[in-house]
């Protein structure tokens, strides 16, 4: 399991390190080696099992049923360019999922069901395939908020009920 996909020129997989006894999430640049010289490693608390991306955002589901969510950052100088990987949101989703082998896909989407707005950047959807039933998860835009604390001005998203 671990999960691999490709995010613009970067190679990201889920994976176990044998030398450090822990579960990781790392990113490669395509256009280098399979080196730990080049490797952007996030520590994760259990198993990747799923990875998913959409735009600048990162999700990953663990075989503790929790689902991550990831904020993907290029920050470009004229010598180099380094990906900032910042974690937005963590949800435990253990009461909507009998086990974590039962879930099939996690996918990040734009797909909403309110027909009266267009999506906007930053109001991914997230769609759990659990044994064939999907569910999906939108973002609660009353309850939307910033880290002011760390003044940080990137939105938190919160998730409502699924529908």
């Amino acid at each position: 399991m671990g999960g691999l996909l490709w995010w613009e020129d970067q190679i990201i997989l889920g994976c176990f390190n044998l030398r450090d006894l822990r579960d990781e999430i790392r990113v490669y640049p395509q256009d280098s080696k399979l080196d730990n010289q080049f490797v952007r490693v996030v520590k994760m608390d259990s198993q990747v099992l799923q990875l998913s991306a959409l735009g600048d955002r990162l999700l990953s589901f663990c075989a503790d049923s929790h689902l991550t969510l990831f904020l993907l950052q290029r920050k470009t100088s004229p010598t180099s360019s380094v990906l900032h990987i910042t974690r937005l949101l963590e949800l435990d989703v253990t009461n909507l999922v009998f086990h974590p082998a039962c879930v099939v896909s996690t996918l990040l989407t734009s797909l909403c069901t309110e027909t009266v707005r267009w999506p906007r950047k930053g109001d991914e959807s997230i769609l759990i395939n659990i044994c064939g039933r999907l569910l999906l998860l939108q973002q609660d835009p009353v309850s939307r908020t910033s880290d002011a604390a760390n003044n940080n001005t990137q939105k938190i998203p919160s998730y409502g009920l699924p529908t």
